[in-house]
């Protein structure tokens, strides 16, 4: 009877492959990577991630304006902001869990909204805003998480399943650590303003202007300027550009699109604007760049 069962649990798994909620690669919310010792890679950040290393040890290098590292064993995890470009280097044989937190409304549970961990991190002064800040897993978010591997390597892809699972991480999370702890943790997410800033993140590529965003939040281009200085630290269209130079370059470097795809995906009018953006951010044309990054 046993074996039926895991017969019949099996041929489920296998049903899933065609439900729209199976997901794979880069856009699936959970991904386990094995890498063998001295690895390497660069990629864009996508989504906010939460980087949970099984095994080894794996160090991460982020450039979001400030280049910081950190170095992970078995048992730790970081939070790292979409946009970020993420360099890794695997000092053992390791094991990561990649939690993608895309389209999650941030919050730890039903009662506890992240706006509250803000007098936590409003305490740390600029050296430890600019830390990468390790969270160590207790007894019970590892078991969490090494029951999302298993199922993970077992074929089980369900969006719905890493949904779930990923909000009861959070309730973890909430449950055994301290406000000040959690304040630390996510302290690269936490803002003057958490709503403005997850808004702004996750959809200023919808808008092709400071005046479209701001009209999207309800405000004014003189409200929205003022709001996005106070809580990003500079000019709206300034951080617009450098998010867009980052990710275009992403393409370049990372994937084999055509150029011209790349000129529509961004909205580039044209070849020749996309060329002159590249010489202006990067001193060379987009042909140059991959070539170089190619042959490196």
């Amino acid at each position: 009877m046993r074996t039926e069962n895991h017969c019949q649990g099996i041929h489920s798994i296998e049903e899933c492959l065609s439900c729209y909620n199976y997901g794979n690669g880069d856009k699936s919310m959970v991904e386990m990577l094995v890498k063998a010792a001295g690895e390497c890679g660069e990629t864009m950040l996508t989504a906010d991630i939460i980087a949970f290393v099984m095994e080894g040890e794996v160090r991460f290098t982020v450039n979001d304006n400030d280049v910081r590292s950190v170095q992970l064993s078995g048992g730790q995890m970081v939070f790292m902001s979409l946009g970020s470009v993420l360099r890794y280097e695997t000092l053992r044989q390791s094991i990561v869990l990649i939690m993608r937190l895309n389209g999650f409304a941030f919050q730890l549970c039903q009662d506890f909204e992240l706006e509250r961990l803000q007098g936590y991190t409003a305490k740390l002064n600029s050296e430890m805003r600019k830390t990468i800040h390790i969270l160590e897993a207790n007894d019970s978010v590892r078991h969490l998480a090494k029951g999302l591997a298993r199922n993970y390597n077992n074929g089980l892809r369900c969006r719905e399943y890493f949904r779930n699972e990923i909000l009861n991480f959070f309730i973890m999370l909430r449950a055994y650590y301290s406000g000040e702890e959690l304040g630390r943790f996510l302290s690269s997410l936490l803002s003057v303003d958490v709503l403005f800033s997850k808004y702004v993140r996750t959809n200023w590529m919808l808008h092709r202007s400071v005046g479209s965003l701001a009209a999207a939040m309800k405000m004014t281009p003189q409200q929205f300027t003022r709001k996005f200085h106070r809580v990003f630290g500079q000019a709206p269209y300034e951080w617009m550009q450098h998010e867009r130079a980052r990710m275009v370059y992403a393409e370049i470097c990372e994937t084999n699109k055509p150029l011209k795809e790349i000129v529509a995906q961004y909205g580039f009018p044209a070849r020749a604007n996309f060329n002159r953006f590249c010489k202006r951010f990067f001193g060379m044309n987009p042909g140059s760049i991959r070539k170089k990054k190619h042959k490196g």
